[in-house]
């Protein structure tokens, strides 16, 4: 069996390499990685973020700095544990006078911002105001006490979404053309009819997705790598962690892409269904950084959810072991339910025609 499908996996590769979208696919993540961390510092700086409002907490006093406070747009609230209310989301920022210290929440990409952008404010009216040459309120730091710019952050939430396209997308259109392509052609019913077993044909045929996937994986890992020069370059357990949590949301789009094109009457009928089945992983993976709600292991346990959870985590150095096998078994689990179910209506496909 294992021969036969290896034989279906290399006609299968043939076919996808002589297509040239999957050198586009290869090629993808070594252009856009640079682009993002180029792109990272002019967004930073746009008018829109400088003119939103700016939601604090302010600990201790100075006066110097009251006109500044009153004058721009600014709501100052007051809270009794900053912190907490910083990592809810109720307040963007704290301002410590005491200690010279902007605080921002890490897994808000809006906290990033504002901190770097009244840093920058505040520094001008320092000069312009005080006449003092160095600003008051030197540090930024998250929430943990760690500092990092905010081109280098900023990548932990563009990341997330650029990988999870990737993955998600990048063997669909090479699924649409492996039954619903066949179905058009009127090979199909000579492949069922041939001595070959119906799980052998899917196996083979998801395989050979599961290694284009496997390949565009790993190009975007070294893309990524390369293009952070070292300013956030993962380390191996992060690395581990990204792996497995992308080649397993790698396997659910392989095979349910294919399943689609299994069960599509024609490629345009599989491409309309696979393009919105597909998108449900970026839509989500938007929602989970824009709205970063907290969750304990039990959300590993939720195939594709989990995935992107940990995608989320380990670009943000957060991942962890446990996770990564949860993840990756959790989405295993689901990849042979699909290939149970599809396998199972390709034996009926060909009964009845029969």
């Amino acid at each position: 069996m294992l021969k036969t499908i290896s034989i279906i996996i290399i006609k299968e590769l043939k076919l996808i390499v002589r297509n040239r979208g999957v050198w586009i696919v290869f090629l993808l993540p070594t252009i856009i990685f640079p682009i993002i961390n180029i792109g990272t510092s002019y967004f930073c700086n746009t008018n829109s973020i400088i003119q939103q409002k700016y939601n604090i907490s302010i600990i201790g006093e100075n006066k110097f700095y009251n006109d500044f406070f009153e004058n721009q747009n600014i709501i100052i609230t007051k809270c009794k544990d900053p912190l907490k209310s910083l990592t809810n989301n109720d307040i963007d920022l704290i301002i410590n006078l005491d200690k010279s210290v902007i605080t921002y929440n890490s897994k808000n990409i809006l906290s990033l911002i504002k901190a770097n952008t009244l840093g920058e404010r505040l520094q001008q009216y320092s000069i312009q105001n005080l006449n003092i040459q160095k600003n008051i309120l030197c540090r930024i730091e998250n929430e943990k006490g760690f500092i990092e710019t905010v081109d280098i952050s900023l990548n932990k939430f563009l990341m997330p979404i650029v990988f999870i396209v990737f993955v998600s997308n990048s063997c669909s259109n090479y699924a649409d053309d492996m039954f619903a392509g066949e179905k058009e052609k009127g090979t199909l019913e000579i492949l069922f009819s041939s001595k070959l077993s119906k799980s052998t044909i899917f196996l083979g045929k998801v395989f050979s997705l599961i290694i284009i996937e496997l390949l565009s994986t790993i190009i975007s890992l070294i893309s990524f790598n390369i293009s952070a020069m070292g300013k956030q370059s993962l380390d191996i357990n992060d690395m581990l962690y990204l792996f497995l949590s992308a080649i397993s949301l790698g396997c659910i789009s392989s095979f349910v892409s294919l399943s689609i094109s299994l069960f599509s009457r024609n490629v345009r009928e599989s491409q309309i269904i696979n393009s919105f089945v597909l998108s449900i992983p970026v839509t989500l993976s938007v929602f989970k950084i824009l709205y970063n709600s907290k969750a304990g292991n039990w959300i590993y346990t939720i195939p594709i959810i989990n995935s992107i959870e940990l995608i989320t985590n380990s670009l943000s150095n957060n991942g962890n072991m446990v996770a990564g096998i949860i993840t990756f078994l959790t989405n295993i689990a689901l990849c042979i339910v699909i290939s149970f179910v599809s396998i199972r209506y390709m034996k009926k496909e060909v009964v009845l025609q029969t």
